[in-house]
């Protein structure tokens, strides 16, 4: 998972609109891999790699909660602290 500030950093790259795209989806997949040490092959699963989207550590089990807004946690049914 990239927190956000890794997201920031990687994210410059395929924004970028100079070059052509296969060239700068090559880069984008190299610097995950340097950030992460895992060699993805799908540039688009990249997106879904973001800490932020699932939310805060459960404070109990320290998983997250899947969603920012998540009234409980999913994986051990522990309260959280999020008020609608």
């Amino acid at each position: 998972m990239l927190t956000d500030q890794e997201w920031d950093d990687l994210s410059v790259i395929i924004r970028d609109k100079e070059g052509l795209y296969s060239d700068r989806n090559t880069k984008f997949l190299a610097e995950y891999e340097k950030i992460t040490g895992y060699r993805e092959t799908n540039s688009n699963a990249i997106f879904h790699h973001i800490a932020s989207q699932y939310g805060p550590p459960c404070a109990a089990c320290n998983k997250p909660l899947r969603t920012p807004r998540a009234t409980f946690c999913a994986a051990c049914g522990a309260q959280s602290n999020y008020e609608p």
